[in-house]
C-alpha cells in the first residue's frame, strides 16, 4: 500500500514537471454525451459533470507504452483514477482494452480495475475510447468474468448502467470450476439491491443456476434466500422459479433456514415453499 503511493505521488510529480514543457492545448470530452473541443489554457478538472479535460502531448519517456513497466503504471493511473495520465496514454497509443502483465492475455482489462475501484468516471472514459465491456478475464480457474460481474459486485449501479448500456452480455456466465455465475448473481450475493433491481429491469435471467461445484444448481433467488435479504428475495420472487432446487435437493425455504431470518421462512412459506428436510434439522440450521 506504502508503495503504490509512493508510486502514484511519484507520477504527480512528473505530471507538474511534464505540463511545464508542453504547450498548454487541451482536448475537452464530455463523456455524457461524446462531444469533442478544443480548449487552449484549460485546466484538469474531475467532477460529476463526467467533463475531463486531457492534454494532448507528444510521445515522450512519461507516456511511452512500449515497455511493461508503462502498462503496469497505466493500471496504477486506472485504479487511482487519473483521468489525466490515462486520458494522455489512450491518446498516444495505450489500448484501453489492455491486459494486466500478470497475464496479459487473460487477464484483467483496464475496465475491470476501474470498476474493481469503483471508478465511475473512470469506466465512463475508458468506454468513451473504446473499451470492450464484453472483454472477460481467466484466471484461478474461473472464465469468462466479465467488466458487468465486477462492477455489479463492486457498485455503484451508475457504473453497471454505464458498461450495459455500452453493450454488455448481461447473462453472460462464468466458466470453469464455477461455472454459471452472472452479474445478478454477483450483485444478489453482495446485497446490493438497487443492483439486482436494475438488472432485472434490463431483463436478467433470474433462473440461471450454478452449474459446477459440490453443490450446483444454485439460482440467485436460493442464494438471497440465504443471504437473508428479504427486499431482495422479493424482487427476485416474480421472475424466479421458486420451487427449484439444488443439486442436494434443497429449495429457497430451506436456504433461508440457513440464514436465521425468521420473517423470511414466514415469507417463503406464504408462497407456498415447503421442505422434505427434518424439523429437527432445520431448526438446527437457525439455531446455527
Amino acid at each position: 500500500m506504502i508503495c503504490f503511493v509512493l508510486i502514484f505521488l511519484f507520477y504527480s510529480s512528473l505530471h507538474s514537471q511534464h505540463n511545464q514543457h508542453t504547450n498548454n492545448h487541451f482536448v475537452e470530452i464530455r463523456t455524457s454525451n461524446t462531444s469533442i473541443s478544443t480548449n487552449t489554457n484549460a485546466k484538469l478538472v474531475s467532477s460529476t459533470s463526467n467533463t475531463v479535460y486531457m492534454p494532448m502531448v507528444q510521445n515522450d519517456d512519461l507516456y511511452n507504452i512500449s515497455n511493461y513497466k508503462n502498462i503496469q503504471d497505466f493500471f496504477f493511473a486506472v485504479e487511482a483514477g487519473d483521468n489525466y495520465k490515462v486520458g494522455a496514454a489512450v491518446s498516444n497509443g495505450m489500448s484501453p482494452n489492455v491486459r494486466s502483465l500478470e497475464d496479459t492475455t487473460n487477464g484483467i482489462t483496464a475496465l475491470m480495475a476501474a470498476a474493481s475501484s469503483r471508478r465511475v468516471l473512470m469506466v465512463d472514459l475508458l468506454l468513451f475510447f473504446g473499451a470492450d465491456p464484453n472483454l472477460a478475464s481467466h484466471s484461478l480457474g474461473v472464465s469468462n468474468i466479465t467488466p458487468l460481474m465486477i462492477a455489479a459486485q463492486m457498485g455503484p449501479l451508475k457504473n453497471v448502467q454505464q458498461i450495459l448500456n455500452h453493450g454488455a452480455i448481461i447473462n453472460a456466465q462464468t466458466d470453469g470450476f464455477m461455472s454459471g455465475n452472472t452479474a445478478l448473481m454477483a450483485a444478489v450475493v453482495n446485497k446490493r439491491g438497487d443492483i439486482v433491481e436494475f438488472l432485472l429491469s434490463r431483463g436478467a435471467d433470474a433462473d440461471i443456476s450454478t452449474k459446477t461445484g459440490d453443490i450446483h444448481g444454485i439460482t440467485p433467488f436460493m442464494a438471497a434466500s440465504k443471504s437473508g435479504d428479504i427486499t431482495i428475495v422479493e424482487m427476485l420472487a416474480p421472475r424466479s422459479n421458486i420451487h427449484a432446487e439444488d443439486s442436494e435437493g434443497r429449495n429457497a425455504l430451506v436456504y433461508a433456514y440457513l440464514s436465521g431470518n425468521i420473517a423470511l421462512i414466514e415469507y417463503l412459506s406464504k408462497l407456498g415453499l415447503s421442505t422434505d428436510f427434518p424439523a429437527e434439522k432445520l431448526r438446527s440450521l437457525v439455531n446455527n
